[in-house]
């Protein structure tokens, strides 16, 4: 419903080098996008669009150095 709040977590990510649009557009460029939106220059997941079968290879991707 427009107007609506709904409740979630997010996770924010912000990287010493790469500004949150560099970050965006190479987690949008991997084989499986990782899908978020920038607030403050902070790359921002929001949990409530991840499964938890995907966290780990969110983590691996960002491990990885992306």
């Amino acid at each position: 419903a427009p107007g609506s709040v709904l409740p979630t977590r997010l996770i924010a990510i912000a990287h010493g080098v790469q500004s949150a649009d560099a970050l965006d557009a190479r987690c949008r460029g991997l084989d499986t996008p990782i899908i978020g939106r920038i607030d403050d220059d902070r790359f921002l997941l929001d949990l409530r669009t991840v499964r938890e079968e995907e966290d780990e290879e969110i983590v691996l991707a960002f491990r990885r150095g992306m």
